[in-house]
């Protein structure tokens, strides 16, 4: 009886104590998220509209708090021709989004950029016609007017051209239209517009419907990477590897959840 006793007097210290370490949080092994106070705020540029189809795995990202698990608040800005790469280089943003041929301009006048994470691993530009224009392939737009949405994208549209076997200088017109670029040609007002996979389907989705000529059936090259600065690169390596990793998360969502990621928004 007196052992009995002596046991359930032991089980009960046992018990109040495990139950006083809970209380003080001992055993607590839970994880918080950083506060708004102590996040790095980075910004990010892209080459055309901000929120646009493209950029459903970016505003996931956001919405779902990968860059916040990161310790990071992300500002998303527009930026204009090619000066989202020299904004890069002039630290007046944090990261940019630059299409393969920007990029090579960069660097051929010196700008001190570097890529980090390669996102799209196929040519995702093209040209978009109208179905009746009669226009089958690239080469075809020899004479046409090519609608732009900057002067500085033919350096994109150049080396497709080229490899069909056009001259640029020669055998097209470009035109910079804006954001009505491809309206200008769904009206007839143009005979093509330099676009991209998500954008055109994008259009499809709205009512324009255009034929789109893969350029990666005359030059089958990688697309846009993720670019920083060198010094980003040499001494801030784990603010960038704390960006790309939100980044990827994102993507992975979309990927396995494409509608509910392509309705959300980032409200800022």
């Amino acid at each position: 009886m007196k052992r009995l006793l002596k046991a359930t007097m032991l089980f009960g210290i046992a018990v109040l104590l495990l139950v006083s370490m809970s209380g003080c949080g001992v055993a607590s092994t839970e994880t918080t998220k950083p506060k708004d106070a102590t996040l790095t705020k980075v910004t990010m540029v892209f080459p055309r509209s901000v929120e646009v189809l493209d950029d459903a795995h970016v505003v996931a990202a956001y919405k779902l708090g990968y860059f916040k698990d990161e310790g990071i608040d992300v500002k998303f800005e527009q930026s204009y021709g090619t000066s989202d790469v020299k904004m890069v280089s002039a630290g007046q943003a944090d990261f940019a989004y630059p299409s393969p041929y920007i990029q090579l301009m960069g660097h051929e006048s010196g700008l001190p950029i570097i890529s980090v994470y390669q996102v799209d691993i196929r040519n995702i530009f093209g040209f978009s016609v109208r179905p009746d224009s009669g226009i089958t392939s690239i080469a075809g737009l020899k004479g046409k007017k090519i609608s732009l949405g900057d002067a500085g994208w033919a350096s994109i549209s150049d080396p497709l051209l080229r490899h069909a076997g056009l001259d640029p200088k020669k055998d097209v017109e470009y035109v910079a239209t804006g954001e009505n670029r491809a309206q200008m040609v769904n009206e007839g007002k143009l005979d093509a517009v330099l676009t991209w996979e998500k954008e055109y389907q994008l259009w499809d989705a709205q009512g324009i419907k255009l034929t789109f000529l893969p350029g990666e059936k005359v030059l089958d090259n990688s697309s846009n990477s993720i670019v920083v600065s060198l010094d980003t690169y040499k001494n801030k390596k784990d603010l960038s590897n704390r960006f790309v990793r939100a980044y990827a998360r994102g993507r992975y969502f979309t990927k396995l959840n494409p509608r509910p990621a392509t309705e959300m928004k980032t409200d800022k």
